[in-house]
């Protein structure tokens, strides 16, 4: 086991956590404007709008 091996991994682990961080955040905010605002999403998510 290197050292240059364990930063890297490290690194890696951290970078996911953060993705993945922000993947749930990008969900639980889109989720959140879909139930604020029931005006907007008839619009986008019915076939006759487009």
């Amino acid at each position: 086991m290197s050292s240059t091996y364990l930063i890297g991994l490290s690194l890696t682990v951290r970078m996911w956590a953060i993705r993945s961080r922000a993947i749930a955040g990008v969900a639980v905010q889109s989720l959140t404007m879909m139930n604020l605002s029931p005006m907007i999403t008839p619009e986008l998510g019915s076939p006759s709008a487009v």
